[in-house]
């Protein structure tokens, strides 16, 4: 295995994982399990709205616009033909092991956007600004403040490549190579159309981004759950034989659904854990940056939204995962690509299928869609920590140009590049949140025993600039 491929697996694979296991095991005994025995008042909390705002800003999003415009940022890029892929290398056995890790690292989702809302900054001209980059720098500020601003540039600059990669370039050519199998569109018209909406999108800010994640994730979610049902009627009887293979398969057994022959429990396992991180989000740290726009008088109670958001996310893969597995030798040839198996899937279904395939054509152009938009906010954050606001129209228009570009440019050789990047991104965040997990105990606690919430007292500045903000001698 060439150095590159052996390092990503390395960087985002099962040491990674058994990691983040054990430290969500110790958040959920920190917080003696309120995942379990609070869930239906975390459902409900989410879902009542707010009462208003900690910060009085004008221009934050609501709660659920924060939730949707996140669910954009992990379902959109982790998308359909990634949960493919993760069943081709892993068998069914990696749903089994995605559902299982995915539930128990709900609990960071809980942790960073709690984090995020707690250390953001709220500016003269009402703008919000915050994300795991701040919290790590500020939440951490008595520690060390240089080494810990540096902790935090880590991490924005980590945030700002994947955004380039895994949320610009991923996305845009799944979609591309999608439409043009499908339907012979052109990749070049594809890549044209998603860089013109999403400008037109970017230009609004974040509000104008909340606004059309609201209305357009619902939409592509309810389309796609019912064309999947119309799968999983025609194949229903296959259900049964497609769920026991998640268990039959999740410890080294072959099922007849399974994929590939001869997969070893730990490829398994870390196809299962990674398709987990990837549809949740959670370790990332990237959803938290959106969440901390939203009004709410209390940071944890965003911090429920965050664990509301990642289960959706992980519903959405799971049931995906399901009626590719209730195909019969869906997965069979070792040969198929994951676009091929998605293309097989959808065109199955009898008369049907020229409608189901022009469905989930819409389905996974919009997904890319709604990827963009909120990974485009990620990279925009990122860069405002690094050197300031003076470059997000810069950003913006580098962002764009980089979705046109994409299927003009052979990007195959260099598919190491997003696991190495997330993993550093998940690294650093997850050690983070253990130094601040006692804040974050506090302020759960605070919430659920009714008391008045106090945000940390932050000064007022012109620009999140960590060279600006820590004083840093840069001669």
């Amino acid at each position: 295995m060439p150095f590159w491929n052996l390092l990503a697996s390395f960087s985002f694979g099962l040491p990674l994982f058994l990691l983040m296991l054990v430290l969500s095991l110790v958040f959920l005994v920190s917080t003696r399990g309120f995942l379990i025995t609070k869930f239906r008042k975390i459902v409900q909390f989410s879902l009542k709205p707010t009462r208003g705002t900690s910060s009085g800003s004008s221009l934050q999003i609501s709660s659920i616009q924060a939730g949707m415009l996140s669910l954009c940022g992990t379902v959109g890029a982790s998308g359909l033909l990634g949960v493919v892929t993760s069943l081709q290398l892993g068998g069914a056995g990696a749903v089994f092991w995605m559902l299982i890790f995915g539930m128990v690292i709900l609990v960071f989702k809980h942790f960073e956007t709690t984090l995020a809302v707690h250390w953001r900054r709220v500016y003269n001209d009402g703008s919000v600004f915050g994300g795991p980059m701040l919290y790590l720098a500020r939440g951490l500020v008595d520690s060390n403040p240089r080494v810990v601003g540096v902790i935090g540039g880590v991490f924005a600059l980590s945030s700002l490549l994947v955004a380039s990669t895994y949320g610009n370039i991923l996305p845009v050519s799944s979609a591309a190579s999608f439409l043009n199998v499908t339907h012979n569109i052109p990749k070049s018209l594809i890549s044209l159309v998603l860089a013109v909406g999403l400008i037109i999108v970017v230009a609004g800010g974040v509000a104008r981004a909340a606004r059309v994640a609201q209305i357009v994730f619902p939409v592509v979610i309810v389309l796609l759950v019912l064309l999947c049902l119309v799968v999983l009627f025609l194949h229903f009887g296959n259900i049964p034989n497609a769920i026991a293979s998640m268990f039959s398969s999740a410890f080294g057994i072959r099922s007849v659904s399974g994929g590939a022959a001869g997969i070893g429990i730990q490829s398994i396992m870390a196809q299962g854990m990674a398709r987990a991180v990837l549809s949740t989000g959670a370790g990332m740290g990237s959803s938290s940056i959106v969440h901390a726009q939203a009004q709410t008088e209390h940071a944890a109670r965003q911090g429920l939204w965050g664990i509301v958001e990642g289960l959706i996310g992980l519903a959405v893969s799971g049931f995906f995962a399901l009626v590719v597995l209730s195909l019969p030798n869906a997965l069979a040839s070792s040969n198929q690509n994951s676009l091929t198996v998605l293309v097989n899937v959808f065109s199955s279904s009898g008369l049907l299928s020229t409608v189901m395939v022009l469905g989930i054509s819409l389905a996974i152009f919009l997904l890319a869609f709604c990827a963009l938009i909120a990974w485009e906010f990620y990279a925009e954050e990122s860069l405002a920590y690094l050197i300031g606001d003076g470059f997000r129209w810069a950003l913006k228009l580098v962002f764009c140009g980089l979705v046109f570009l994409t299927p003009l440019i052979n990007f195959s050789s260099f598919t190491f590049v997003p696991p190495i990047l997330i993993g550093l991104m998940v690294l650093v965040n997850v050690l983070g949140l253990l130094l601040l997990s006692p804040q974050v105990l506090s302020l759960t606690n605070g919430f659920f025993a009714n008391e008045p919430y106090l945000p940390p007292d932050l000064n007022n500045a012109v620009a999140p600039d960590i060279f600006e903000e820590f004083d840093f001698d840069l001669s």
